[in-house]
C-alpha cells in the first residue's frame, strides 16, 4: 500500500468534481470525499426595506474504501442566481451515493436572501462530519455566509461577509483535510450626490467565503450588482435608497463542488 506523496501517482492526490456525473474510482484505495452545497443568492432591492445576503452551502466529509469496480452517483448543486429587484435564488444540493449501496451523503444548498430576511445556511447529513453553512446578514446591502469545515460556517455580520475557517495560501491534499479558504467580501457604499455611469459592484468572496453587498444613496447609478459568493458561499444583497433607484441585482451564490482526496492506493 502506498501513501500519497510517495509512490502514488500525483494525479490521484486531489480530484475536483465540478459537474454532475457517475464517477468511477481510477484506483483502489482509501479516499476522502468532501461535499460542499451551493450558496444562495443575495436579494436585489431597488428602493424599500433591506437586501438580505444569501446563506452558504453545507459541508459533509465521508471516508470510503474505493475500488475500480464501484460507481458513485455525484450531483453538484448550482449556485442561486441573483436578479434585478427580486429575491435571491436558493442554492442547489450536492450529493454522493455509492451506487447500489447508499446511503446518500448530502450537503444542502443555502437559501436566497430577501428584502425581509437573510438567507440561511444549508445543513448536511450522513457524512462522518457534517457542518451547516453560515447565514447571510440583513442590512441595506447585506452580505453572504461562508462554508464551515472545522465548525459550522461563519455567518455574515452586518456589512461583512462570512470568511472561511481554513484560510491559507494554498490547498494541501495531505491527510484528507481541506485548506486554501479565503476572505469574505464587504459591502461597497456610495453616497455621492451626483450622477454616475456605474455599474457599482460589491466585493466577491474568495474560496468558501461569502460575497459583499452594495448600497447606493443619493447618487444615481444605472445598475448595481452585489458581490458573488466563492465556492459554496452566499451572494451579497444589492440595495438603493437613491432618488433615482437603479436596477439592483443580488450577487450569485457560489456553485457546489465535490473534492476527492486519495489517502492511500493499493
Amino acid at each position: 500500500m502506498a501513501v500519497l506523496g510517495g509512490a502514488a501517482p500525483s494525479n490521484l492526490w486531489q480530484i475536483p468534481i465540478t459537474y454532475s456525473q457517475d464517477w468511477v474510482p481510477p484506483a483502489n484505495g482509501t479516499a476522502i470525499f468532501h461535499l460542499i452545497g451551493a450558496g444562495g443568492a443575495g436579494d436585489g432591492n431597488g428602493g424599500s426595506g433591506n437586501a438580505g445576503g444569501g446563506g452558504a452551502g453545507g459541508y459533509a466529509r465521508k471516508s470510503y474504501t474505493v475500488t475500480t469496480s464501484q460507481s458513485y452517483a455525484i450531483a453538484i448543486g448550482a449556485g442561486g442566481l441573483g436578479s434585478g429587484n427580486a429575491t435571491g435564488g436558493n442554492g442547489g444540493h450536492t450529493t454522493v451515493t455509492l451506487t447500489g449501496v447508499g446511503p446518500t451523503i448530502t450537503a444542502n444548498g443555502g437559501t436566497g436572501g430577501s428584502g425581509s430576511a437573510a438567507g440561511t445556511g444549508g445543513a448536511a447529513s450522513n457524512g462522518d462530519v457534517n457542518r451547516t453553512g453560515g447565514n447571510g446578514s440583513l442590512t441595506s446591502g447585506g452580505c453572504g455566509g461562508a462554508v464551515g469545515i472545522y465548525t459550522n460556517g461563519e455567518g455574515a455580520a452586518n456589512n461583512y461577509a462570512g470568511s472561511s475557517d481554513v484560510q491559507s495560501p494554498f490547498m494541501s491534499p495531505s491527510y484528507g483535510f481541506l485548506s486554501g479558504g479565503g476572505r469574505g467580501g464587504k459591502t461597497t457604499f456610495e453616497r455621492s450626490g451626483g450622477e454616475e455611469t456605474g455599474p457599482m459592484r460589491g466585493e466577491n468572496g474568495e474560496f468558501l467565503a461569502g460575497g459583499g453587498g452594495v448600497h447606493t444613496r443619493n447618487g444615481y447609478y444605472a445598475e448595481q450588482m452585489a458581490g458573488f459568493g466563492g465556492i459554496g458561499g452566499g451572494g451579497g444583497g444589492a440595495y438603493s435608497d437613491s432618488n433615482k433607484p437603479p436596477t439592483s441585482i443580488g450577487g450569485n451564490g457560489g456553485d457546489g463542488i465535490v473534492i476527492i482526496q486519495y489517502l492511500t492506493v493499493s
